[in-house]
């Protein structure tokens, strides 16, 4: 299996969260994997191989924000699984927290159903 580049990994995660087969497991498990080897972090030999192909402060610096990409990707995945799982989610995190949910949804951050 190849690794994705950013931009197909930004592809990858859109298809797995909103695509056409996002309910099947075994799809969200491939995009899943593909996603894991993407921001799967080398420590120094990456950072060694990044340097050695754009220099000490682009390679340091792409690095850093493969490493950010990583968690971004995580976050949002996180994120899409406790706030787009419907009403059924909503009304259970509305009734153990109802105004901490109910900022995060005055903000526009969740859709109110």
């Amino acid at each position: 299996m190849a690794l994705l580049g950013a931009q197909s990994a930004m592809q990858a995660y859109q298809e797995m969260m909103y695509g056409e087969h996002k309910s099947d497991p075994a799809t969200r498990e491939r995009w899943a994997t593909l996603l894991k080897q993407y921001c799967r972090l080398d420590g120094d030999d990456a950072i060694r191989e990044y340097i050695a192909k754009m220099g000490q402060a682009l390679g340091e610096l792409f690095h850093a924000l493969r490493v950010e990409f990583a968690d971004l990707l995580w976050r949002c995945q996180k994120f899409n699984e406790l706030f787009s799982a419907g009403d059924e989610r909503l009304v259970l995190i509305n009734s153990k927290a109802p105004l901490f949910f109910w900022l995060v949804q005055d903000a526009g951050l969740i859709k109110s159903y």
